[in-house]
């Protein structure tokens, strides 16, 4: 690997632009795919549970946090007893080794297009055509992560995004 320079610092983008920078596209992807392969082979994951999971487990607003600033937002909900959801827009900059090193954030949120609900995973895309896939992962009920798929393998592959589930007011 040659020398870190500003060239190989990436600026990436939640939905708004997602579709303009392929290289944070393919650089979160491969994070997920690799988390997705070793959590599938982990023994004595109990199948019985998967299938008696509810989409219900994912409903609510998670957000991710960077230097005390809410960069990304994920919503999802139940409509008709089928989940969806709703991203926030905004940029990511990452650096060489995939940690974020900047924010921002734009206004407005899109509908995201979710293809599969799993128990502990939901796949989606920001919209039916987009090339990026998403998967967002259950830790536990108030912590997951987000990372992306069918990201093209020349880029900086980003650490997985932490999320945190806002508590719903009552």
């Amino acid at each position: 690997m040659g020398p870190k320079t500003n060239a190989s610092r990436r600026r990436l983008h939640t939905p708004a632009r997602w579709s303009s920078v392929p290289a944070w596209l393919a650089a979160v992807a491969l994070l997920a795919v690799a988390s997705g392969a070793a959590a599938a082979q982990k023994p004595g994951r109990p199948q019985a549970s998967k299938a008696a999971a509810s989409p219900r487990v994912f409903v609510g607003t998670w957000v991710a946090t960077f230097k005390g600033t809410q960069f990304m937002t994920l919503h999802f909900t139940l409509k008709a007893g089928k989940l969806a959801g709703t991203l926030s827009k905004g940029a990511i900059d990452l650096d060489p080794e995939g940690n974020i090193a900047k924010v921002s954030v734009s206004p407005g949120t899109e509908t995201v297009s979710i293809e599969k609900v799993e128990p502990d995973a939901v796949y989606f895309r920001r919209s039916p055509t987009s090339p990026l896939r998403c998967v967002f992962r259950l830790q536990d009920k108030t912590h997951g992560d987000l990372a992306f798929l069918d990201v093209p393998p020349d880029s900086i592959t980003p650490k997985p995004i932490p999320l945190v589930k806002h508590a719903q007011k009552r």
